[in-house]
């Protein structure tokens, strides 16, 4: 992740931004397979999931891969 991300806290701020979207998104939108279904929820958060992996390995910057962990985070809601 470069240089910048040698700070503990840092790292702790991408973990942090992961788990409490992550939480958002258990709160907000659990009901969201219920109402999509099963398969067209894990195609949708599935996607968004992937682009989201793909942003963070080729975009080197820090904020980007932030938002990218918070996304992450929300599309766990697939599992």
């Amino acid at each position: 992740m470069g240089l910048m991300c040698v700070s503990r806290t840092i790292i702790n701020y991408i973990v942090t931004a992961y788990f409490i979207a992550y939480s958002v998104a258990g709160l907000f939108m659990f009901a969201v397979p219920d109402q999509w279904g099963s398969k067209k929820t894990m195609a949708v958060f599935g996607t968004l999931h992937c682009l989201a992996q793909f942003t963070i390995i080729f975009v080197p910057d820090y904020t980007v891969r932030l938002l990218g962990y918070a996304m992450m985070g929300v599309c766990q809601l697939k599992n």
